[in-house]
């Protein structure tokens, strides 16, 4: 097996960002937090993404 390719890699960064703006914004619901727990615990990659993108608002 290779590498990921970067764009997959893009992909989910662009969704673990989205997940954290809505999220962080206060309009989830609580359907939509479900989704997110689904979303994150499907692949590490994904709770990876979403590590990073709350380290980078951490870091801000």
């Amino acid at each position: 097996m290779g590498e990921p390719r970067k764009s997959d890699d893009k992909a989910v960064i662009d969704e673990a960002t989205g997940w954290f703006s809505l999220l962080q914004g206060g309009a989830a619901t609580e359907e939509d937090r479900r989704r997110f727990e689904e979303w994150r615990n499907a692949d590490p990659a994904n709770a990876a993404a979403y590590e990073k993108t709350l380290a980078i608002w951490r870091d801000v």
